[in-house]
């Protein structure tokens, strides 16, 4: 099926800074573009409820006044609870007003079973919103969106696709976005299930793509960084979960998940099949958790907390540094990422004490890594 392209005329970007927020048990990405004549300009993918107020300081802090695009993944309070008050924060701010230009709303919204309160009252906040500016909602569908030097291509779920077909099951009907930046690729898996995948794949090889592990290298899936999906929770299939990895080859990987949630997010069977891949350089999650890491369960423990990648011509930096991130993975009884650590990890002294005082001074420095290389 062939994708719609939606194109900008902007200046050639140079530079994109993807924050992972940390928000407990939930999802939320910033994507920070280049700017545009001194606008500062981003878009945003979730946000969960109660939440809201960390999102709204992160704009604030990068002095975002235009989101170019807020994608609402899907209605469950965990991805969709904290948009409303995101927005309507950021449009009635003091001073200069922010601008939207576009929503992708969610699948399904409207015909969510049993929606939380949040997600009505979203329902009736981006009806509004539509009626003060007919066309800002737009419906999910394959497209591609393009930024200048940057663009976002949703791959799931295809807008023929009915609610009753998934069953309710909002998980499989989330949007799913592949960024592309400087030869770079980001997957934000949402809470991708192991059937979405399965649909994806197969719409890939219908379409001349070759998503499937026979030949990784050349599938159009493939990302450096891979949002892991649905918080590290179980698929069915280990060996589907595998596959999947295999695809996509990631290098690193992050997973949003709370230090209290009560779903056992990430599970051992995301850390198993994340070792069967060696192209795997980094594990972060953005709080640590009592069941896989021995963290203290009454109050949360922000271990990688805030992921932000830095992506530029010939460069990809990562923030925290590996040094930083240890500071916090020692105060951890039994951490889930050490396959993934520099060998003497476990002491602060040694061989990596350089390392870890060369990413406080320079923190880009230790992370930044040639996207020619092989991933």
């Amino acid at each position: 099926m062939p994708y719609a392209t939606v194109m900008t005329a902007e200046p050639q970007s140079q530079v994109v800074r993807i924050t992972f927020v940390d928000v407990g048990q939930g999802d939320c990405t910033l994507i920070h573009l280049p700017s545009d004549e001194g606008n500062e300009r981003a878009i945003l993918v979730d946000c969960p409820i109660g939440q809201s107020r960390t999102v709204t300081r992160l704009l604030d802090h990068h002095r975002i006044s235009t989101l170019e695009l807020v994608v609402i993944t899907h209605s469950h309070e965990d991805h969709a609870g904290g948009i409303r008050d995101v927005l309507d924060n950021f449009m009635r701010r003091p001073g200069v007003a922010g601008r939207l230009r576009a929503i992708k709303e969610v699948a399904y919204l409207r015909d969510t079973a049993t929606p939380g309160r949040a997600v009505r009252h979203l329902h009736d906040y981006l009806a509004d919103l539509n009626d003060d500016q007919p066309g800002i909602c737009t419906e999910p569908r394959l497209v591609t969106r393009r930024y200048a030097g940057t663009s976002l291509r949703f791959i799931h779920p295809d807008l023929s696709s009915s609610l009753r077909a998934h069953g309710r099951d909002l998980n499989l009907a989330s949007q799913i976005v592949l960024l592309e930046h400087a030869d770079v690729r980001v997957l934000l898996a949402s809470d991708m299930t192991e059937s979405a995948w399965a649909r994806i794949a197969e719409r890939e090889r219908t379409t001349g793509g070759e998503a499937n592990d026979s030949d990784a290298a050349a599938s159009p899936m493939r990302a450096h960084i891979l949002r892991y999906p649905h918080h590290g929770g179980e698929w069915p299939r280990t060996d589907a979960l595998i596959g999947m990895l295999r695809v996509v080859q990631p290098r690193y990987i992050v997973i949003s998940a709370g230090t209290r949630n009560t779903y056992q997010h990430p599970t051992q069977q995301a850390f198993d099949a994340l070792r069967a891949i060696p192209s795997i350089k980094r594990v972060m999650c953005t709080q640590a958790t009592s069941g896989q890491c021995g963290a203290n369960p009454d109050e949360p423990f922000h271990c990688a907390s805030h992921i932000e990648i830095t992506i530029g011509e010939g460069r990809l930096d990562v923030i925290p540094s590996v040094g930083e991130h240890l500071v916090q993975i020692r105060k951890l009884r039994s951490p889930s990422c050490v396959p993934w650590l520099p060998p003497n990890w476990a002491s602060p002294s040694g061989d990596d004490e350089p390392r870890e005082t060369t990413s406080i001074n320079d923190r880009r420095n230790s992370e930044a890594t040639s996207t020619t290389t092989s991933t």
